[in-house]
């Protein structure tokens, strides 16, 4: 089971592979009791929350790999000190680093809107915007031998031409 928190709610996954006949209760007194089958075996936990949580705005999903879970706190405020009202860390029980946040961090990152509202134009009219690009035709670059002629020898051709002074 990987957990991470922030001041308003818990997440958790409980692994488990392709998980089938799935059943959770949660109640809220923070007794949280996950049932489940993969590859034919049963499965089943029962834990108890540190504190109080909030059922109604709680929610899971069964994913390939993992139970997922955002459980609600009753009440936005410092994070707990730990997961379960027992002391002692359980070794089933591990940080989930991909929803790890600190106290102290900002909330949430506010991530760009990608699908909805996003117009090119905003970064200055598209690839017409560009300007002082001319229209990038071929015909624009005026590129000639000449141009290589003040270029200083290779050392291999350095090298043949002092052999031919000598």
């Amino acid at each position: 089971i990987r957990w991470a928190q922030r001041p308003d709610k818990i997440f958790l996954k409980v692994d488990i592979s392709n998980p089938t006949d799935v059943k959770v209760d949660l109640d809220a007194s923070g007794k949280l009791s996950i049932e489940a089958t993969s590859g034919g075996k049963h499965y089943a936990t029962t834990l108890e929350l540190l504190h109080e949580v909030n059922v109604a705005d709680s929610r899971w999903e069964t994913r390939p790999r993992y139970v997922d879970f955002m459980v609600k706190k009753t009440e936005s405020g410092p994070y707990w000190p730990r997961l379960l009202k027992d002391e002692g860390k359980p070794w089933f029980i591990k940080v989930d680093w991909e929803h790890w946040k600190d106290e102290d961090e900002d909330e949430e990152e506010k991530l760009p809107d990608y699908g909805r509202g996003f117009d090119m134009n905003d970064f200055g009219g598209g690839a017409g915007g560009l300007g002082g690009l001319g229209g990038l035709g071929g015909d624009d670059f005026n590129i000639s031998d000449d141009e290589d002629d003040d270029l200083p020898p290779l050392e291999a051709e350095a090298d043949e031409k002092k052999d031919e002074a000598a």
